[in-house]
């Protein structure tokens, strides 16, 4: 079975017939017009698809009934009008054209001119050719034109012949132009080529001709044939490229950008003038050359990669690198990278913008807002050390003014957390300064949720209520315990200033196992064995708009001295290789949901009953500048039954080792002191006394500093403020060489 054509087959196909058709459909609306046709009739396309073909010409009989691909009847002459008016005798005849819907009717036109003046002989080939043909004897005067010539000449033959092309009614240059190519053709005996522009009812049309001479038996020109062809299309075509040509020229060359073309191995093809201002290079200079030579050593992997994504049609996001220019220096640039494929080959454009006045800006504003930072941390610091430093103050005087006093041990209790809660925010302080990490350890979710909860119940209005949503499950990982209380303190305080009036502040644990799917969206966390950690409040939610920057640091809608609690919490949860993210609704609350990576649960460890510190009778060194903490340390580790030596700096503490006549046992060692430093005096304590133990003691992280005396042989790091029982635990693990280069727990 043959398969049916479909409407754009058919258009396809009548292009290229050649003699004119038209196409009309079973209500007689035509639908489809050839090339031929429309230069037949003198009517563009558009002006006949929709009409009735009997409008066009009006004494055409009716099809009758179709048959597909058989010809109907004998061809019919018929009277048709030219758009200009004149009259045309043509010869018709009809083919059935079956689609899938629908039955087509093909009406193909030859021309039936009637001679009482015989016109000179013609193959039958010319009346056939769908583009204007006429030919014109020695004195260059029309004696020939075929069927399709009436589009370009406006008029019947009979009454153009024997005139010459500058009287055929047309606009003057034209005229002039075509009479022209037929006397130089004549002369010359050799083809010219020639253009028209003219004015028909259509619109201005452009046409191509070609002036062919003839030769006779003789060898002498006995007349000559002129072919002209609507090239339309084909100028409106030519007409554009330029015009974009132009846009493009115009686009480039005024661009203080690079806009320059390479081959996917980073080649230039093409480059803008601003290569004269960016790269100190003429864009010629560069044709040849790769764009990695102009990139910064450090920066040129991604600049390739981003070229050959690009090339592959997977276009990068806008990336930042340095160019070298000519001269030697570097500016930074932001460059974006877009495939484009001619053929076969493809090509990469690329938009490079220079960037380093924007950069060196940025910086300005950074120092700038580091200055801000710094009011709103010193605020920030005195107005909870102020609090805490009223609590301390108020409890010590009631028990100095009066010593029975009734509840002695609760001001003690209570004096001991606002230290307590100092050393936090001193822990909170170094963990934004993120210059080093603690060692992790294996940590009890559900303990820590609780010791943090226990501090905020303290703290916490009343008409707040505080509840735990507790994992029975005791979810673990593997993390700085007071890194990750700090978390969820910093959480709390910013849930209970959300909470306007009566509400409610729930902390939630959760063990739960993630999917490839549901890290897709939490950069930096790994798919496995999770924990989750909430901090949900019933408050009055988080504007959309300030939501993406509420973990920039200092960044507050609340008053001055605001703002690091939840830096210093996103800082914590990238240092464990954690997520942490905000849900908010005004009006409804807030959620914090951080995940951390699980590893194996820790059984719940029951509540001990309060146990005696251990004790020694060994010889120590403490080695301390502040007057404070000398005093408070000597009578603890004194009361804790050791014999205690003093130093106040580290030339004093090298004294000390190399001249005293006994043992000593244990250094502890503060970091900064005057003179000499624990670093500095760490190595001739070892020279002094190799078999001598040292425990680093510094208000500062566990930095870069610490971690070069623990691998240098120093045997542990206790952190202050330290508790009664952190000290002397640590002492006998350290004596008792139970620890080695690692951090004594609290």
């Amino acid at each position: 079975m043959t398969a049916r054509p479909d409407i754009e087959s058919l258009v396809s196909f009548l292009e290229y017939a050649p003699d004119p058709a038209i196409v009309a459909d079973d209500q007689d609306r035509i639908v489809v017009v050839n090339h031929s046709a429309e230069s037949l009739f003198g009517y563009r396309r558009l002006e006949m698809v929709g009409r009735p073909l009997h409008e066009l010409v009006p004494n055409l009989p009716p099809q009758g009934v179709q048959t597909p691909n058989v010809v109907v009847g004998e061809d019919t002459t018929v009277v048709a009008h030219h758009r200009d008016g004149h009259a045309m005798r043509l010869s018709v005849s009809f083919r059935s054209v079956p689609l899938e819907h629908q039955l087509l009717t093909a009406a193909y036109f030859r021309p039936s001119l009637p001679s009482p003046e015989p016109l000179a002989p013609a193959p039958n080939g010319l009346d056939r050719l769908p583009v204007a043909a006429c030919r014109f004897d020695t004195a260059a005067r029309l004696i020939y034109a075929n069927v399709a010539a009436h589009g370009v000449l406006g008029a019947s033959p009979q009454r153009l012949l024997a005139k010459l092309p500058s009287e055929f009614g047309l606009a003057a240059q034209a005229g002039q132009s075509w009479l022209e190519a037929v006397q130089d053709a004549l002369t010359t005996a050799v083809p010219r080529r020639f253009g028209l522009c003219l004015e028909l009812g259509g619109g201005t049309r452009w046409f191509a001709g070609t002036a062919v001479p003839e030769m006779g038996d003789d060898g002498a020109v006995r007349s000559v044939l002129v072919v002209t062809q609507d090239v339309t299309a084909l100028h409106r075509t030519r007409a554009e490229f330029e015009t974009a040509e132009i846009r493009f020229q115009r686009l480039t060359e005024g661009s203080h950008d690079l806009i320059s073309q390479h081959a996917p191995d980073g080649i230039f093809i093409f480059a803008s003038r601003a290569a004269t201002n960016l790269l100190q290079r003429t864009p010629e200079s560069l044709i040849g050359l790769s764009l990695s030579e102009f990139v910064h050593d450090e920066d040129r992997p991604k600049v390739a990669a981003a070229v050959a994504a690009a090339a592959q049609d997977h276009a990068e996001p806008l990336i930042t690198f340095r160019l070298r220019r000519q001269d030697g220096s570097l500016i930074w640039c932001e460059l974006t990278a877009q495939g484009t494929h001619a053929g076969a080959s493809a090509a990469v454009t690329c938009i490079t913008r220079d960037i380093t006045e924007r950069i060196r800006t940025e910086e300005i504003l950074r120092a700038a807002s580091r200055m801000e930072a710094t009011a709103t941390l010193a605020a920030g610091v005195a107005h909870d050390f102020n609090n805490l430093m009223t609590s301390i103050l108020g409890n010590a005087e009631l028990l100095l003014t009066d010593p029975e006093f009734p509840d002695t041990a609760s001001r003690l209790n209570s004096i001991a957390d606002s230290a307590k809660r100092g050393g936090a925010l001193a822990q909170q302080l170094l963990a934004y300064a993120r210059g080093g990490k603690y060692q992790s350890q294996s940590v009890s979710v559900n303990e820590v949720a609780r010791q943090a909860l226990h501090l905020q119940r303290h703290a916490m209005p009343p008409r707040i209520q505080l509840e735990a949503d507790l994992d029975v499950n005791h979810p673990a990982i593997a993390a700085d315990p007071v890194q990750i209380g700090q978390i969820i303190t910093n959480l709390c305080i910013n849930a209970t200033e959300a909470i306007p009036g009566v509400g409610r502040l729930t902390v939630r644990t959760r063990q739960l196992t993630l999917t490839t799917a549901d890290v897709a969206n939490k950069p930096g966390l790994a798919a496995g064995p999770s924990v989750l950690i909430q901090v949900a409040d019933s408050g009055t939610g988080i504007d959309p708009t300030v939501l993406p920057r509420v973990f920039e640091p200092f960044f507050s809608t609340k008053f001055q001295g605001r703002g690091l609690g939840l830096a210093a919490a996103y800082g914590i949860v990238k240092n464990h290789r954690g997520y942490i993210g905000v849900e908010s609704v005004m009006g409804r609350g807030t959620t914090f949901s951080i995940f951390f990576p699980a590893i194996e649960s820790l059984p719940e460890r029951p509540t001990a009953a309060p146990e005696a510190f251990p004790t020694g009778h060994e010889t120590l060194l403490l080695v301390d500048d502040d007057e404070a903490v000398i005093e408070v340390t000597k009578a603890i580790l004194e009361r804790l039954h050791y014999q205690v030596l003093v130093a106040r700096h580290g030339i004093e503490a090298v004294e000390i080792a190399r001249t005293h006549a006994g043992t000593i046992d244990l250094a502890i060692l503060d970091l900064g002191m005057p003179l000499a430093g624990g670093a500095e005096s760490f190595p001739f304590l070892k020279a002094a006394r190799p078999d001598m133990r040292v425990m680093i003691s510094s208000g500062y992280e566990m930095n870069d500093v610490v971690q070069g005396l623990l691998s240098a042989g120093a045997d542990a790091f206790l952190q202050k403020p330290y508790r009664v029982s952190a000290l002397a635990r640590g002492i006998r693990q350290v004596l008792e060489r139970r620890v080695s280069g690692t951090r004594v727990a609290d």
